[in-house]
């Protein structure tokens, strides 16, 4: 206890000494500011590496990037199903319909390029007889039926005869009507390479031939060329039913061919069109099916058409 106290006199003794010391001013315990760094610093002047910004580059903005305008793609419209337009030729129709028609049994004795043909254009169980031939006012159509009914027409078409032939065109539209009585082909000239067909029905109610028309009612003439744009006619029959197809085949790359075949059905004494495709000859066609493709098979012609 004594001891501490002696160690406290000391200590205050000391203190009380160093005070007289320091000249009677008093004593602080905060530190002195001059002694705190400024943190201020002039514009151009650096603090701890960083440069203030008076050095700093000056930005300079760029303008804004505009993209190039785009253009959309063309748009291509599928195709649709509707066949092309078919190589035909414009025939007059006839002014007024024919009634009562009787000629004479026969054609005349100097009629030149006679073709002629057996067939059954009025469902009786008779032989009928068809003859084409050119007189001086043009080519003609000439029948007889094996009851004795015989009729003759100019055709409006072609510039010469080459062919005649029959077949059934008995397919109908939206309904299966088959029949017997054959139609008749009639094949002209339309110079080298070409050919013109019409067909024509025999009317058992008047005795007279009726020309079949397309689906719009222009007479049915066809083109049917073995140059160029090719095109053919083909009959179908099974003996009983039968129709017509219409071919195409138009040159492409190279020596390939794009080919179309229509089909034909059967509405009173018009031709419409009932099914269609399109397709190919690839490079190099194949000539059997190029030559079919323009040409007039299965018709039962008298004489070949080229």
């Amino acid at each position: 206890m004594s001891r501490g106290r002696s160690v406290l006199v000391t200590l205050m003794a000391s203190y009380l000494v160093a005070a007289c010391m320091g000249g009677g001013s008093e004593a602080s315990l905060e530190p002195s500011s001059s002694l705190t760094p400024s943190t201020e610093a002039l514009p151009g002047s650096s603090i701890d590496g960083f440069t203030t910004s008076a050095d700093q580059p000056s930005t300079t903005l760029s303008p804004p990037t505009t993209s190039p305008p785009t253009t959309a793609a063309p748009v291509t419209p599928a195709p649709t199903a509707a066949p092309p337009p078919q190589p035909v030729a414009t025939a007059p129709q006839s002014v007024a319909p024919r009634v009562k028609c009787q000629v004479v049994p026969d054609p005349p004795a100097d009629a030149a390029g006679l073709q002629s043909t057996y067939a059954e254009i009025d469902a009786d169980a008779r032989p009928d007889v068809i003859w084409l031939y050119d007189a001086a006012d043009g080519t003609h159509l000439h029948v007889r039926t094996g009851r004795g009914v015989a009729d003759d027409i100019v055709l409006p078409f072609g510039k010469g005869a080459v062919a005649v032939g029959v077949a059934q065109v008995d397919l109908a539209v939206g309904a299966a009507e088959p029949g017997t009585a054959q139609e008749i082909l009639a094949v002209t000239s339309d110079g080298d390479g070409r050919r013109l067909v019409g067909i024509y029905g025999f009317a058992l109610n008047t005795g007279c031939l009726e020309s079949f028309a397309f689906d719009q009612g222009n007479p049915f003439v066809y083109l049917v060329s073995n140059a160029g744009n090719r095109s053919g006619l083909r009959c179908v029959s099974d003996g009983v039913t039968g129709h017509v197809e219409a071919l195409t085949a138009t040159p492409a790359a190279g020596d390939s061919f794009t080919t179309t075949r229509l089909v034909f059905g059967r509405t009173g004494r018009r031709l419409v069109p009932v099914a269609y495709e399109a397709g190919s000859l690839p490079a190099p066609a194949d000539a059997t099916a190029l030559g079919a493709g323009s040409d007039i098979t299965g018709c039962n012609l008298s004489h070949p058409a080229f």
